[in-house]
């Protein structure tokens, strides 16, 4: 997705020095009971549903609730839209959701430790 995602403009030449990759390891994977059960900033949640016949279905790793500042009730309506519910938002409740939490490891690399660990791996391919 860092190549060929649409949401996002290129990445220009002048960001790399500013650049922070992350890469989150999804475990613990377990269905919830309701739209509320799990934790902010401890759980992720994978929903579906279906809506007027169709189905839906969307994501949110751990951390994004927690960073956007969100409720938990702001975090499942958000994720609903994100899979591109348009129902009234004070009705989300009257759809049955499928919810599943999960949990994640991540790890962040920045641009500098990036050239770090590539001038390294040259250095042990020269070397050889």
């Amino acid at each position: 997705s860092a190549l060929h995602d649409t949401r996002f403009d290129p990445i220009a030449l002048r960001e790399l020095p500013s650049l922070e990759v992350a890469v989150t390891l999804l475990t613990n994977f377990e269905d919830a009971e309701d739209a509320m059960d799990w934790e902010l900033g401890k759980h992720g949640l994978r929903i579906s549903f279906y809506y007027h016949g169709r189905r839906y279905g969307a994501t949110y790793l751990p951390d994004v609730a927690p960073e956007q500042g969100w409720t938990k009730e702001e975090t499942v309506v958000s994720l609903m839209r994100k899979a591109g519910w348009t129902g009234q938002k004070s009705r989300w409740q009257d759809v049955e959701l499928k919810v599943v939490r999960y949990q994640g490891r991540k790890q962040s690399l920045e641009y500098g430790e990036y050239n770090q660990w590539r001038d390294w791996v040259n250095q042990q391919g020269a070397s050889k």
